[in-house]
């Protein structure tokens, strides 16, 4: 089976224009940076070079290694959850699940241990609602995990 995996992030045509301009304000930033170093003139100006050279490593850094991590992931193995304020944030394995009731915008998971997490699926799009909906509904038919409707 194929994996499903729902990843809000920045689009490839925003994330390169954003970085290519992150690149520019640090190439000139540093160049100014260097440029009032070398003529030992230490003054707002200076100052405000190196906050230029904060912002645009920031800028860098948030369009490249601060993507956040997929929403949701349903493979063959787990379910990994990484919503904020959720009770459940992680792995949980099919082998682990007795039984899921699937709601309109929800997902209840009780587990062997009995132990029941509600997992709320308001921050997805309709369209990865549906496919999560049915990619459930394919697993816990291949697995043999009872499933109902809410």
């Amino acid at each position: 089976m194929n994996e499903l995996s729902i990843h809000y992030k920045t689009p490839k045509m925003q994330q390169m224009v954003a970085l290519v301009a992150g690149y520019y304000f640090l190439a000139g930033t540093l160049g100014l940076a260097v440029y009032f170093a070398l003529k030992n003139q230490i003054d707002i100006l200076f100052y405000l070079t190196i906050l230029g050279l904060i912002l645009a490593a920031v800028l860098i850094c948030v369009f490249s290694f601060w993507q956040p991590k997929p929403l949701l992931v349903i493979n063959n193995d787990v379910i990994s959850l990484h919503f904020t304020d959720q009770k459940l944030n992680g792995d949980v394995e099919w082998e682990n699940i007795k039984q899921i009731n699937i709601g309109i915008s929800y997902l209840k998971i009780q587990t062997i241990t009995d132990k029941i997490y509600a997992i709320d699926l308001n921050d997805l799009k309709y369209n990865d609602l549906k496919a999560v909906k049915s990619k459930i509904v394919e697993m816990c038919e291949m697995k043999k995990i009872h499933y109902e409707n809410d």
